[in-house]
């Protein structure tokens, strides 16, 4: 197995496939992409960057059945192409890329399908379209599948971690607040993005003391929380 951590290597091997691509052939894309690039261990910036490169030269066309096909290899990499080509659907089809992030999470149950797309998808709709998102993060939290509700809280980390507003951080700590779930995938996913927000944002948390305090508080939840504000006064102190 080879070890890819080159956009240079990456582009040669891109430039193969590419080169054998024919308009309505995605299953033929996914075929080429999976044998010279994802059969190897890539790193995951040259994986994004080859995901944005496939974005430009497929079709319209091609683009959902490539990532159709990619999801059902199964491959840990293919969840990054994925996870970049839905974000760079979500300026223009919106709905169909947050449906289809939820589907392929969904469907696979596994947790690094999770964070992953979670991230690439849903953490970057909170911080280019937060308003819009927000919206959709509140409905989605009560979605049939647990790995999903798991995946929103991967994309709350990360765009808490990139910089979302204190305005945007404060809804979606007040969002999981009332959380009473104890499955394992909640708990990993909202759990992550509580103490993200204490560490980042432990005016926030001093501000809900009462929420936090309250007897109805899952345990699970208030760990994290003393966990991120314990993070929060180390990197202080530093």
């Amino acid at each position: 197995m080879q070890i890819i951590g080159s956009k240079k290597v990456i582009n040669d091997l891109l430039d193969q496939v590419i080169d054998n691509y024919r308009v309505g052939e995605a299953e033929q894309v996914c075929d080429d992409v999976h044998q010279l690039i994802l059969v190897h261990k890539v790193r995951f910036p040259v994986l994004q960057h080859a995901a944005q490169r496939l974005f430009e030269v497929l079709k319209p066309v091609d683009l959902m059945p490539f990532c159709d096909a990619t999801h059902r290899r199964a491959t840990i990499g293919g969840n990054v192409l994925i996870g970049i080509i839905l974000q760079c659907q979500l300026s223009h089809e919106y709905r169909q890329s947050l449906n289809l992030a939820c589907q392929y999470i969904a469907d696979s149950d596994t947790w690094y399908v999770c964070d992953i797309i979670g991230e690439r998808v849903f953490g970057f709709a909170l911080l280019n379209n937060p308003d819009k998102a927000m919206a959709d993060v509140e409905k989605l939290l009560s979605h049939d599948s647990e790995q999903v509700v798991r995946a929103l809280g991967a994309g709350m980390h990360h765009a808490v971690k990139k910089g979302l507003s204190p305005e945007y951080c404060e809804r979606l700590l007040l969002l999981i607040l009332p959380t009473v779930s104890n499955s394992q995938p909640v708990r990993q996913g909202l759990g992550w993005a509580a103490k993200t927000i204490a560490k980042f944002h432990a005016d926030l948390i001093h501000r809900h003391v009462p929420d936090i305090a309250t007897a109805d508080m899952v345990p699970w939840l208030r760990r994290k929380i003393l966990i991120g504000l314990e993070r929060n006064r180390y990197a202080r102190s530093g």
